[in-house]
């Protein structure tokens, strides 16, 4: 006998693939409980049993007043390229297949970047600094 997926699994199952496709990526936040109640045809127990789902394995956080933001996820890798001014360009890849590219300190237009992609995928970032030269990282994270 095959067992059906309750709604409540579903939702959770649904939005779980929708942050690891990027489409919800690190930071962002999550539709509301009401906009996820329409969009799914499901009660607001329904909606917030899902939500819990993603909060246990860690993939959501929950303010009241603010909403459900996706997290970071956990890091699996990090590098960091020494810039030619001294500074550092970081790039952190998580267990989500979220990469997240910072560098430390201004004048660089780029500052903080999430990038959506594979841990295994090769990546280049390249900077242009204001007048300061450029730097380049290509590499697997």
């Amino acid at each position: 006998m095959v067992r059906e997926i309750p709604k409540y699994e579903q939702i959770a199952n649904d939005l779980r693939q929708r942050i690891t496709s990027g489409e919800f990526p690190p930071g962002s936040k999550l539709p509301s409980i009401s906009d996820l109640e329409s969009s799914y045809g499901a009660s607001m127990g329904t909606v917030e049993r899902a939500l819990e789902i993603l909060r246990g394995k860690r993939l959501i956080r929950t303010h009241q007043g603010i909403g459900s933001l996706v997290q970071g996820g956990t890091e699996k890798s990090e590098h960091v390229l020494d810039l030619p001014d001294g500074k550092q360009l970081t790039v952190t890849a998580y267990d989500t297949g979220a990469i997240r590219i910072r560098i430390n300190h201004a004048p660089y237009v780029l500052s903080d970047i999430s990038l959506k992609g594979g841990a295994d995928d090769s990546i280049t970032v390249e900077l242009s600094p204001g007048g300061q030269g450029s730097a380049a990282y290509t590499g697997r994270v």
